[in-house]
């Protein structure tokens, strides 16, 4: 998974939960992590996200997602994403449960 994501605050019982994902503002490079995956071999260390350079200059997103249940079938989310890099950039999210 190349994603840069951590858990911010949560129950037990899995009832509360908030979480932070940092995504980048450029088009999410795939193609590189896929081929420059391919090229290494066991020995050398992962590529990561943070290698391609998408995440320079502060130009991704935060986004943070808190959801709450108060049963099984009432789930409440709420979606907050914030631009951390100089320019303002577009984003488009897609809810998904």
């Amino acid at each position: 998974m190349k994603e840069y994501w951590w858990p911010l605050d949560a129950t037990p019982s899995h009832s509360y939960g908030a979480l932070l994902y940092r995504y980048p503002q450029a088009a999410f490079p795939y193609a590189d992590l896929v081929a420059e995956s391919a090229r290494r071999d066991r020995n050398q260390p992962e590529y990561e996200l943070a290698h391609t350079g998408v995440l320079e200059g502060n130009r991704y997103f935060d986004v943070v997602i808190t959801h709450a249940k108060s049963s099984a079938d009432d789930i409440y989310v709420v979606i907050s994403a914030t631009t951390r890099g100089p320019d303002p950039a577009p984003l488009h999210l897609i809810p998904q449960l």
